[in-house]
């Protein structure tokens, strides 16, 4: 935002409301979709009609009057002005969303937190006073019974549990007073916007006084394991924040792409002295100035968003009348830099815009506050072009949009026997699965994988069958399209760039398979990245054995095993690949030849991006059946291991197997052997000074299964373990607050289940 809540209510003139909003004109072409491109140089064409399944919570007003509508992302459809009861929302709002709810922030004057549910958005389930005065701003979720709410108000942060009894919300507070400067003469600090990475909570202080611009921001940091204010330079008297270089802090985002907070300075009003810098989450240590006012062409600026890791949109201007501009975001792995340059105007010329969204299609979402024809426009990240004709009509002038997924999510469940291949679904509201789904043979195998991609599952059919099967999320009987990876190259796994841009790992050749899965049938496969020049010459099978991926911005990470006739002879290595040239990148030009991540550990099974750690977690089995392997950490911004997290004899020795990773604060982690698993969860803290990971001594769930395949999160931070028990096997939840068994069994899918997909369309 651009000017503090206290002064921003009056300046527009109201408006009255439309009983009814019209459908909106789409722009045919120029849709791109998928997110694609990554804002260096590599952009994917665009995708008509891109199919994305979300829908936009839209909080309006005019200032005098609050609503909110609902825009479905698919078909452009509007649901306006839904509360059914006065005082849902008031005229200064703003809204989060977190978990299948909607919470609608009612701020100047009103001091409240509306509580709704996707289900019935028309009726609140709740709603608790913030205190008098307090002027709530922003709200940040750990999980459904742990959030902050910012006063501006109050030097209090707020530690509420929204699910709590009525009265009982606020269960703390968190005095940011020892971070007010002793010259500020209003006595506030002007807590705003926050951002969670990892365990850290991290809140834009805005240090005015009286609303005049007289000293830098700071963002104040909260470990929210213990709800402690974090002292981030201890060689100094008292409790010290991250110090920013610019004033007047308006917007935090988490970049996990490029593992740094970007925060939007506006300094004073009218002045060019504002701008965008980084924070490092992990080392607690501001970076400065990205681009300073004068670089981004003046000005005031307001919200941030960034796509990918790419690129970053900024709000621009003055209150009256604004734009958004585009910079491109660049990170030196080699030297661990960010950079920002490039800054461009989109073509707008708007008034004050509260805030920017971004669905899961890449779609930027920009609130139009025109009085004369007010509404939401929607702006292709791909070819930078917009792709509304007009603004969608929202009735009252929109405030910033809140991006909600339509329906609780899925659990799509690939099965087999290891004679036959099947796949099942399970709603996650209420425990009901649809099982043996495909309607004809050969769309799954009895050796089988899954990925979820936007509106797509793709299963992978490996050893022996050798080919990608392609489902629509919305009939996930029939199989759309499938296609072949070539006799005997065993596909492993699968990550995306954009639907247009995808990548496939082969066990049975050295090849990265680069696949456009949207062409016309036969003509998937658009290259091959040959993975030789990172075998070594000593491996008798003259397999490198790529295995798992993972994408962090603009690189691809392949784990290649270096198996020797299936023996861990060598210790294993992350080939990197740069997506804007599919090209294998050589991270040490020090070293003859083309060089991957050395891994200290052998033979990596799993490979998981962990992005509130701003770490690749690699579960590496070593030997089968020595305890040779564990977890290692690897820093995906700087192409270097940070060694292993945690050994296999430590977690109870035997071989691990995939890992998942919860909100920077635990990993759970498959281990045994081929015959009996568990899982064994321990808990991570990082050392700020270091930017190390501390990993506590681990503990089992004590599930005693057989050979689990795979682990899997949903949003509600419910852990999914396949069961794959002969007698009775199923899918098992655990409640990872209290890491206790939700299910009394296992749900039952049909045939025992091999790794679990989450989908969210």
């Amino acid at each position: 935002m651009l000017r503090s809540p206290q002064t921003s209510r009056r300046l527009l003139p109201p408006r009255a409301a439309p009983l009814l909003a019209l459908l909106p004109l789409l722009a045919p072409a120029g849709c791109g979709g998928g997110g694609g491109g990554n804002g260096n140089g590599n952009p994917q064409p665009p995708v008509q009609a891109p199919p994305v399944s979300a829908s936009a919570f839209v909080p309006t007003t005019d200032f005098t009057t609050g609503s909110y509508s609902m825009v479905n992302l698919r078909d452009g459809s509007v649901r306006v002005n839904l509360p059914a009861a006065p005082g849902i929302v008031e005229s200064d709002n703003t809204a989060v969303y977190f978990n299948q709810r909607v919470y609608v922030i009612n701020r100047f004057g009103f001091d409240s937190v509306t509580v709704l549910a996707l289900a019935d958005l028309t009726t609140a389930i709740k709603q608790f006073s913030t205190g008098n005065g307090s002027n709530p701003q922003d709200m940040a979720f750990v999980r459904d019974d742990l959030a902050y709410v910012s006063l501006l108000g109050s030097n209090d942060l707020l530690v509420v549990d929204p699910t709590a009894v009525a009265g009982a919300e606020i269960t703390d507070r968190i005095d940011l007073a020892p971070l007010l400067d002793p010259g500020d003469t209003d006595g506030l600090i002007e807590a705003s916007a926050m951002a969670l990475a990892g365990r850290y909570l991290f809140v834009a202080l805005q240090n005015l006084d009286n609303f005049a611009v007289t000293r830098p921001g700071t963002l104040a940091v909260i470990d929210t394991t213990d709800n402690t204010l974090v002292d981030t330079d201890p060689a100094v008297d008292g409790l010290q924040g991250i110090g920013l270089a610019g004033s007047n802090p308006v917007a935090l985002s988490y970049v996990p792409e490029i593992g740094q907070l970007l925060v939007s300075t506006s300094g004073a009003f009218g002045v060019s002295d504002g701008g965008v810098e980084r924070v490092d989450p992990y080392t607690l240590s501001g970076g400065g100035f990205l681009l300073t006012g004068d670089e981004l062409g003046g000005g005031d600026f307001g919200d941030v968003a960034a796509v990918n890791g790419g690129k970053a949109y900024l709000v621009s201007g003055g209150f009256d009348a604004n734009d958004v501009k585009i910079f491109d975001l660049q990170l030196d792995p080699a030297s661990g830099a960010v950079s920002a340059a490039n800054p461009r105007n989109i073509g707008l010329s708007l008034p004050f815009i509260p805030g920017l969204a971004l669905d899961d299609g890449g779609r930027l979402l920009i609130p139009d506050r025109t009085l004369t024809a007010p509404g939401l426009r929607l702006f292709d990240t791909v070819a930078d072009t917009e792709i509304t004709a007009a603004p969608i009509d929202v009735g009252l002038p929109p405030n910033t949009p809140v991006v909600v997924p339509p329906e609780p999510p899925r659990v799509f469940v690939p099965t087999t026997d290891f004679t036959t291949g099947s796949y099942s679904t399970v709603n996650l509201a209420d425990g009901s699965a649809a099982n043996n789904l495909p309607s004809s043979p050969g769309i799954a195998e009895s050796d089988i994988a899954a990925v979820h991609h936007h509106d797509r599952v793709y299963l992978i059919n490996r050893l022996g069958f050798d080919n990608i099967s392609i489902l629509d999320t919305d009939d996930l009987t029939t199989a759309t399209g499938q296609f072949s990876t070539g006799n005997g190259s065993n596909p492993q796994d699968m990550a995306f760039v954009s639907d247009r841009q995808a990548y496939i790992s082969l066990l049975g050749e050295n090849s990265l398979l680069l696949v456009d899965p949207r062409a016309p049938a036969g003509s998937e496969i658009t290259g091959r990245i040959d993975l030789t020049p990172l075998l070594d010459p000593a491996d008798a099978d003259g397999l490198v054995e790529a295995a798992s991926l993972a994408r962090v911005g603009q690189y691809l990470f392949v784990a290649l095993q270096n198996l020797d006739n299936f023996v861990a002879a060598r210790p294993g290595i992350l080939a990197v690949v740069d997506t804007a040239v599919d090209s294998l990148v050589d991270v040490d030009t020090a070293t003859p030849g083309i060089q991957g991540i050395p891994l200290v550990g052998s033979n990596p099974v799993a490979l998981h991006w962990a992005p509130d750690l701003g770490r690749l977690l690699v579960s590496q089995a070593g030997n089968f059946g020595v305890a040779d392997g564990g977890v290692e950490s690897v820093n995906p911004f700087q192409w270097s291991s940070d060694g292993l997290l945690i050994g296999e004899q430590a977690l109870g020795g035997g071989d691990v197997g995939d890992l998942v990773s919860l909100g920077g604060r635990k990993v759970y982690v498959v281990a045994g052997g081929f015959e009996t698993n568990d899982v064994r969860v321990f808990d991570l803290t990082p050392d700020p000074a270091s930017g190390a990971l501390i990993a506590s001594a681990p503990r089992g769930l004590e599930l005693e299964l057989p050979f689990v395949p795979g682990l899997a999160l949903d949003s509600a931070g419910r852990l999914i373990v396949p069961d794959r028990t002969l007698t009775s096997p199923g899918l098992r939840m655990i409640e990872t607050a209290t890491d206790t068994e939700l299910t009394t069994g296992p749900i039952d899918v049909g045939l025992p289940p091999m790794t679990p997909v989450v989908l969210y369309h």
